[in-house]
């Protein structure tokens, strides 16, 4: 079976909000195709896992991103415990559903390091668009392409 481990910032039950659905949603839809799936999410406080509504939640600490283990008696010796918990999970998949300075670039090159394919939803447009609606001058659908002048305008 395939596993997706589909990583947000929040996640049930502390927040809800659009995200958080969708994720809960592509993950039952996707079970029903037989793919499984587990969720990844940032907490300020310390690690814990736990089931939420049939799928398992694994909420770490964000600064485990630049914590490592460099005990060369340690399977892994050299990675971050974020990229450890991704292994541990045993993800075919990684799905970034959050792109903000935290788990955005930085998580991608790490768990594109352990040879994961990663996919990226940009759920907001925030991360890509000045004005932040991928609305060319306001007015009409943005095409997509990011050029500095134009879209200082």
């Amino acid at each position: 079976m395939i596993r997706v481990a589909h990583c947000v910032g929040f996640y049930f039950p502390e927040q809800i909000g659009g995200i958080e659905v969708y994720v809960q949603d592509l993950l039952a839809e996707l079970g029903a195709f037989g793919v499984g799936g587990h969720v990844i999410a940032a907490t300020n406080e310390t690690f814990r896992q736990y089931e939420w509504q049939g799928v398992q939640v694994s909420r770490y600490p964000a600064h485990w991103a630049n914590v490592r283990e460099y005990s060369v008696a340690r399977p892994h010796a050299g990675l971050s415990k974020f990229q450890q918990l991704v292994l541990d999970d045993r993800a075919d998949i990684f799905h970034l559903h959050w792109w903000t300075a935290s788990p955005g670039l930085e998580r991608l090159k790490q768990i594109a390091r352990l040879g994961i394919r990663c996919v990226v939803t940009m759920h907001v447009p925030a991360a890509l668009c000045m004005r932040g609606t991928m609305l060319l001058h306001g007015r009409r659908p943005c095409d997509g392409l990011i050029e500095e002048k134009r879209c200082a305008q």
